[in-house]
C-alpha cells in the first residue's frame, strides 16, 4: 500500500577543518527528516582518557569549539545515537581523531588601554579599561585571569570584571583604599590563560601616583606648661 511507513536512517558526517591555540573548527552535515536522532551530534574532547570537554551541535554548518589547553594533544570522538527501524536505540560514531592545539607563541597580544585621571589619597583607578583586539581574536578564548601588582604587591580583578573585558566591554577597576597617600606607584597588569600561562600583553606597565592626605580637622594640644 502506498501509506507503507519506509524507514530513513539518519545521516551525519562531520570533518575537522582547522585547529587553533584554544579552540577548533568542524563541519557538520546533518540529514533527519524523519527525526530519529535522540542524541544530537555530540564531540566529546578527552585529555588523558578523561573527558575535558563536550559539546552537542544541532545542524548543519561549521561550528567553533573553543575552552581547549594551548599545544596539547586531545582526543576527539564525534557520535549520535538514532532509533533503527526495530525502534532499538544504535550509536553511531561519525569520526574518532587526535587534535593537537597550537601553542601561545602565534597568538595576537592582548591590546590593553585605560584612563588613570581620577587621582586619590588611598587608592589608584583606571576607568574606562578595555582591550582594543577583533573579537574574533583567539588569545581571547584563552583569557581566565588578571592581576594587577602595585609596587610588586598582588590584587586580583574580579572575575565579573574579567568576563566583562574578554568580551570587549569598557570595565573600571580600582584598588582597595589601603594605598599609602602622596606616594608614586609602579603598576603592572598581568593576565593568564586557562591553562596558567602569562600572556602578551601592550600597554601593561604604567606609574601612577597618590594625592596627599588632607590634615585631619582633629588637632590635639599636649605638654604646655
Amino acid at each position: 500500500p502506498d501509506d507503507e511507513y519506509v524507514y530513513i536512517k539518519p545521516e551525519a558526517t562531520t570533518e575537522v577543518v582547522s585547529v587553533s591555540v584554544y579552540s577548533f573548527k568542524v563541519n557538520l552535515t546533518l540529514n533527519d527528516n524523519a527525526r530519529r536522532i535522540e542524541t544530537s551530534p555530540t564531540y566529546e574532547i578527552k585529555y588523558n582518557g578523561r573527558t575535558f570537554l563536550r559539546k552537542t551541535l544541532y545542524s548543519t554548518g561549521t561550528f567553533e569549539i573553543a575552552g581547549l589547553l594551548p599545544n596539547t594533544e586531545f582526543e576527539l570522538e564525534a557520535y549520535f545515537t538514532y532509533r533503527n527501524e526495530h525502534d532499538r536505540l544504535i550509536k553511531k560514531t561519525m569520526l574518532t581523531t587526535t587534535i593537537h592545539t597550537k601553542d601561545i607563541s602565534i597568538l595576537e597580544p592582548i591590546k590593553l588601554v585605560y584612563n588613570n585621571d581620577n587621582l586619590y589619597p588611598n587608592k589608584l583607578e583606571f576607568n574606562k579599561m578595555q582591550f582594543m583586539n577583533e573579537k574574533t581574536d583567539e588569545v581571547l578564548k584563552g583569557i581566565k585571569d588578571m592581576e594587577t601588582y602595585i609596587n610588586g604587591e598582588k590584587y586580583l580583578v574580579s572575575s565579573g570584571n574579567v568576563k566583562k573585558i574578554k568580551k570587549l566591554q569598557v570595565i573600571d577597576y580600582e584598588t582597595p583604599p589601603s594605598l599609602k597617600s602622596n606616594t608614586i606607584y609602579d603598576v603592572k597588569f598581568v593576565i593568564y590563560d586557562i591553562a596558567g600561562n602569562e600572556l602578551v600583553v601592550e600597554n601593561n606597565v604604567t606609574k601612577s601616583k597618590t594625592l596627599k592626605a588632607k590634615p585631619s580637622a582633629n588637632i590635639n594640644i599636649t605638654g604646655t606648661d
